[in-house]
């Protein structure tokens, strides 16, 4: 398998191991041993871990390897305002650009929402909207900023409630998204704006 493509591998599956509770936030992440469980050489696994401590999602420890850093409640206090001042700014941009076409795509994930099955399922769908939203602003450095505030915030969820990752679940509200839709759709932004918070505040 290509280099490139084993350390992508490598990485989701870690990642998914910290969202799903198969890390606890304190565990001791060790290059060699990850490396024999995957059954590739260090390189990936390497380079891996080191992306995820890119994220703040793990920290070095010298000569033991990695800790899975255990999230409180005011990283994610921190997250979630910068959160909303990312994509408050966004929406206003978006708003004065917003098409039909774009909508129709939008709603598509709003679709989408009302079919998952899972928390997980629901948390990606729910990702994709509001990047996608946040898209149509047409600044790439807000948009990774939105996207790593996102993922990160999609670990510390995982922290506080993975035992609800795999519980039965009922589909999560897309309400919010709808009527934040018609509210773009009908050129007023503060409604939209109001609905935007509600389901940030919402989700979490």
């Amino acid at each position: 398998m290509d280099s490139l493509l084993l350390r992508e591998k490598v990485y989701k599956n870690l990642a998914e191991g910290i969202i799903r509770g198969e890390y606890h936030p304190n565990d001791i992440l060790n290059e060699h041993a990850l490396a024999e469980a995957f059954g590739c050489s260090r390189a990936p696994v390497r380079d891996a871990l080191a992306m995820l401590s890119a994220e703040g999602i793990i920290k070095t420890l010298p000569r033991l390897g990695y800790e899975v850093i255990a999230i409180s409640e005011s990283d994610i206090r921190n997250a979630l305002d910068t959160r909303r001042m990312l994509e408050c700014g966004l929406l206003e941009k978006t708003a004065s650009v917003i098409s039909p076409k774009k909508l129709d795509v939008l709603y598509e994930f709003v679709a989408q929402g009302r079919t998952d099955d899972s928390l997980w399922d629901h948390w990606k769908t729910n990702e994709a909207f509001h990047l996608k939203l946040a898209s149509y602003a047409g600044n790439n450095f807000a948009y990774r900023l939105l996207q790593n505030t996102l993922s990160y915030l999609k670990f510390a969820y995982g922290q506080h409630y993975w035992d609800k990752w795999g519980s039965e679940y009922t589909p999560g509200t897309t309400n919010y998204h709808e009527q934040l839709l018609k509210a773009l759709g009908e050129g007023d932004l503060h409604r939209a704006m109001e609905n935007l918070l509600g389901d940030i505040a919402h989700f979490y």
